[in-house]
């Protein structure tokens, strides 16, 4: 495994490469291997871990990723944090590995609670991220309520919710929301 956003060692960056890598970037069936991260005063956030292997496109695309919620030193947890990830699939746009509101993550959160999105893309694609009715401020206070990403680019994003109703939530991409990357985010009293 690769990951993004923390600190580590050359043995514990998880590529393979012939001649080059260490046991960490071919762990085969069977064996095990522990990588070493620290979490620095540069990796609050969310970020993106997955196969970096000789099989890595088929591993990224049969789902074999994650992410890394990281807070900040003194940071307080959101009440509600929910993970969205965006990726093809046998020819379907997914969220978390899944297609079309009935089948696709519903999130829900109540009016008042802190709420944060952590957003990934896996595979080849860029995408966009938006929720219905909502916005949000950039790091330089900016509101904003669409944000795009590539290939395994991650960011996340905070509100305090005030919005309560059912809204949606996809990639802004048009023909990818028509393939299945669209869902449902509640918001209750």
């Amino acid at each position: 495994m690769h990951f993004h956003g923390v600190e580590y060692k050359p043995s514990s960056d998880g590529i393979w490469l012939p001649l080059f890598s260490g046991k960490g970037g071919r762990v085969k069936p069977g064996q095990s291997f522990t990588y070493r991260l620290t979490a620095g005063p540069g990796s609050a956030g969310f970020w993106p871990y997955h196969d970096h292997s000789t099989s890595m496109a088929e591993s990224i695309a049969g789902g074999l990723y994650g992410g890394l919620s990281i807070a900040g030193r003194g940071e307080q947890r959101a009440d509600r944090e929910f993970v969205v990830t965006f990726a093809g699939f046998h020819g379907l746009q997914t969220i978390n590995g899944r297609a079309f509101v009935g089948n696709t993550p519903v999130f829900e959160a109540r009016v008042g609670e802190s709420v944060q999105f952590n957003v990934m893309a896996m595979g080849d694609e860029f995408h966009t991220f938006h929720v219905h009715g909502h916005r949000w401020r950039t790091d330089a206070g900016t509101p904003e309520d669409t944000r795009g990403l590539g290939p395994a680019e991650s960011f996340r994003v905070r509100w305090r919710e005030d919005a309560p109703g059912t809204w949606l939530y996809h990639c802004h991409v048009e023909t990818h929301m028509e393939q299945g990357m669209i869902g449902l985010y509640r918001v209750r009293r």
